[in-house]
């Protein structure tokens, strides 16, 4: 039988982390799935551990790679080995609601969309929250990134249809998620939100979104790709470019002064805001 969801699972000296993410699968209410763990060059025990594991609890299947560096590689390499109707990504180090997966079914069955995706838990908030409805692909370039890795279930038929992977090069670690959404979304694929807490999303030392410098570089780098390669307005691209470069540095700017005054960090997140809308305003009306 084919199952339903492949869970891809990339991991790198993560055990620890990684044992609650494989009791978070076991629990699981649904039970039509296959889980597929890439091991992307660990040194610890991650691989006698799998070995050792009574892999028929969750359908386990898992692979041993050299260390490429970031999660794209692994993820790919479980996109092309997976035969389930739907891709269902963990991080090692995150973990789901045991009902997450049956919750997901039941909006498969109901709504034709090609990619699903739920609030989390991260340090006592939610993330997760917004959705976007229309012009999805602007928006995304315009608005920011709506969802983590984790959250999120994708339609495998529609991604390898539109030959859409996640991005492996180097310069993209950190913002290979979001290039792989804004990839689907540019091909014309459909988002749908689920506001529903699925899972948990943990920041932590060894989180490669937690070096906020480089990952700002390679948020830029992608960001000027996607305007000057695929956005498809008849405005100047630079000027665009100019003004997602100052939201940035006020973003950054509230990032690293995280824990000053509130109504003054409040302040400047409804200052993105409005620029933000402003620009795609004027994106939106320049198309139409």
């Amino acid at each position: 039988m084919i199952p339903e969801f492949s869970i891809i699972i990339p991991t790198f000296n993560n055990l620890e982390y990684l044992k609650r993410a494989l009791i978070s699968i076991e629990n699981q209410t649904e039970k039509n799935f296959e889980t597929i763990v890439v091991v992307d060059g660990s040194t610890d025990c991650t691989i006698e551990y799998l070995n050792e594991y009574e892999k028929h609890k969750i359908n386990l299947k898992f692979f041993y790679i050299n260390a490429s560096g970031g999660p794209a590689k692994p993820r790919n390499i479980g996109i092309q080995v997976s035969s389930g109707k739907w891709l269902c990504f963990l991080d090692s180090d995150d973990y789901w609601l045991s009902n997450k997966l049956k919750v997901i079914k039941n909006f498969i069955d109901k709504e034709k969309y090609d990619l699903f995706y739920h609030r989390e838990f991260c340090n006592n908030r939610i993330i997760n929250k917004r959705t976007y409805r229309s012009d999805l692909y602007n928006k995304l370039i315009v608005k920011g990134n709506l969802c983590s890795t984790s959250a999120t279930v994708v339609n495998r038929e529609f991604i390898i249809k539109k030959k859409i992977l996640f991005n492996e090069d180097r310069r993209y670690i950190s913002v290979e998620d979001y290039d792989f959404w804004l990839m689907i979304a540019l091909k014309g694929g459909t988002f749908k939100h689920i506001n529903k807490v699925l899972g948990y999303y943990r920041i932590h030392n060894n989180n490669l979104t937690k070096d906020i410098l480089n990952h700002n570089k390679n948020y830029l780098r992608l960001i000027y790709k996607h305007v000057f390669y695929y956005l498809d307005v008849s405005l100047n691209k630079k000027i665009i470019f100019r003004k997602l470069l100052i939201v940035n540095k006020i973003r950054l700017f509230i990032l690293k002064n995280n824990n000053s005054n509130f109504f003054f960090i409040l302040f400047y997140k409804v200052i993105i805001n409005i620029l933000k809308n402003l620009l795609y305003l004027k994106i939106y009306l320049r198309k139409n």
